[in-house]
C-alpha cells in the first residue's frame, strides 16, 4: 500500500561522477590548470562547473562559478598591491591553486570516472573555456579603464 520512495529511487555510487552513459567527458585537474593559466580563476572555475554540470550537480556548478568570480575580484583588488615584477609568478600561483582546488573537489571522482573507462574532456574545449574566462575577466578591467578615463591614476 505504501510504496517507499527509497525502494524506487535510483541509488548512485558516490564515486560515479557522470550520468549513466559512459559518453560523458570530465576534465582533469591538469585541464583546469590550463584553463586557469589562460583565463585566470574564472577559466578554471568554468571547467570545474562544467564537470559538476556533467555530474548532474547543477547547484555545485553554480557555486563553482560564484567562487570563481569572488576569487577573481579578490585577485584584481590585491593585484594593485603586487609589484609588477611579481605579477607573472602570482598569476601562475593562482592557476596552480585552481588546480589544487579541482584536485581536492573532483580529483577522486574524475580518476574513478577515467578508471571505469570514462572519457577525459577535450584539451580544445579546455582551451576555449580558458579563452572565455580571459574575455569575461577582461570586461571589468576594460570597463573600469573606460569609465575612469585613460588619464586616471587607477592604472
Amino acid at each position: 500500500m505504501f510504496e517507499s520512495k527509497l525502494s524506487t529511487a535510483k541509488l548512485v555510487d558516490p564515486l560515479t561522477p557522470a550520468a549513466e552513459n559512459g559518453d560523458t567527458a570530465l576534465f582533469t585537474p591538469n585541464a583546469v590548470l590550463g584553463a586557469a593559466i589562460l583565463g585566470g580563476p574564472l577559466g578554471g572555475a568554468f571547467l570545474i562547473a562544467l564537470n559538476y554540470r556533467r555530474m548532474s550537480r547543477p547547484r555545485s556548478a553554480v557555486w563553482a562559478v560564484v567562487w570563481g568570480i569572488i576569487v577573481l575580484g579578490i585577485a584584481m583588488a590585491l593585484g594593485r598591491f603586487v609589484p609588477e615584477s611579481w605579477a607573472f609568478g602570482a598569476s601562475f600561483l593562482l592557476a596552480f591553486a585552481m588546480k589544487t582546488v579541482a584536485q581536492s573537489l573532483q580529483g577522486r571522482l574524475v580518476s574513478a570516472h577515467l578508471e571505469r573507462g570514462g572519457r577525459s574532456g577535450s584539451g580544445w574545449t579546455a582551451l576555449a573555456v580558458g579563452l572565455a574566462g580571459l574575455v569575461v575577466s577582461g570586461i571589468p578591467l576594460v570597463a573600469t579603464y573606460l569609465l575612469a578615463g585613460a588619464n586616471s591614476n587607477l592604472f
